[in-house]
């Protein structure tokens, strides 16, 4: 299987280091011959704490089982889109989060959190600190 993940981006405003779509948006490229079909599309929510959940699938686990049990060594957070990438599955989740400081990035303040939810129609984007110059 080959999974290529794409930059948040450029560093322009509201793009790299933000909540905007286009400080969030990542595009996957994946490919895994005779189960994914070629030129596959999908528009779902997923965040990257799903792409081990995903690789652990399409490698013959369950991830399903390792959610949750806190007596087994390993447990995964994320859930798995490899359904999706299969042309079967549906939405992997109702709603995305993202995190956003200028702490130590680019000369930025030291208190600027921003923080955001999403689904597929509406997003909330929360500066927790709207005072503070960015």
């Amino acid at each position: 299987m080959f999974l290529f993940a794409s930059e948040h981006g450029n560093s322009m405003p509201f793009a790299k280091w933000t909540c905007y779509n286009m400080g969030l948006k990542a595009a996957f490229i994946v490919r895994l011959p005779k189960i994914i079909k070629l030129k596959t599309s999908t528009g779902i929510l997923a965040q990257y704490i799903d792409v081990v959940p995903t690789l652990y699938e399409a490698a013959g686990g369950n991830p399903a089982l390792l959610r949750g049990d806190k007596d087994k060594k390993m447990r995964l957070d994320g859930k798995s889109f490899f359904a999706t990438l299969k042309g079967r599955g549906a939405e992997v989740r109702k709603y995305v989060y993202g995190v956003h400081t200028t702490r130590g990035i680019k000369n930025g303040s030291d208190n600027y959190p921003v923080r955001s939810v999403q689904n597929q129609e509406y997003k909330l984007i929360w500066n927790l600190n709207y005072n503070e110059p960015s």
